[in-house]
C-alpha cells in the first residue's frame, strides 16, 4: 500500500504546489540529502479518474512502481521530510526500511 499525503485541510495537488518542487519527470533516486542532512523524498501525483493519489518513494521499490508506466497521468514532485510527516504515515513507513540497503543510490545535495 504504501505512504500517501492526506492534507486535512487543502487538496493534494494544492499541498504539494505549496510544499514540494515539481520535477520534469521521474526522478532517478527516491530520497536526496542536503548539506543540513534533512533528506527529501520523490512524490508521485496520480491521477486515478475521479480521484487523485500522492504516493511517496520511500525507497528504490517504490520510485519503481510509481514510475511504471500504467497509462495513468502523473506528476512528480520532491518535498522535505519534515513537512512530509505532518501530512502523511511516512515516518511508520521509514521505520520498517532497512538502513543497509543496498539500493541506496538516493544521496544528492539539493
Amino acid at each position: 500500500m504504501g505512504a500517501y499525503i492526506n492534507p486535512p485541510d487543502m487538496s493534494k495537488e494544492r499541498w504539494l504546489e505549496e510544499n514540494a518542487i515539481e520535477l520534469s519527470g521521474v526522478p532517478r533516486q527516491y530520497r536526496w540529502t542536503a548539506e543540513d542532512e534533512s533528506k527529501s523524498y520523490s512524490v508521485c501525483l496520480v491521477d486515478n479518474v475521479g480521484f487523485s493519489a500522492a504516493g511517496i518513494a520511500f525507497d528504490r521499490r517504490e520510485l519503481d512502481d510509481f514510475a511504471h508506466p500504467d497509462g495513468r497521468p502523473k506528476r512528480w514532485f520532491v518535498a522535505k521530510e519534515k513537512d512530509l510527516v505532518k501530512v502523511s504515515d511516512l515516518e511508520k513507513w521509514l521505520a520498517q526500511v532497512d538502513k543497509f540497503d543496498t539500493n541506496s543510490d538516493n544521496i544528492d545535495i539539493v
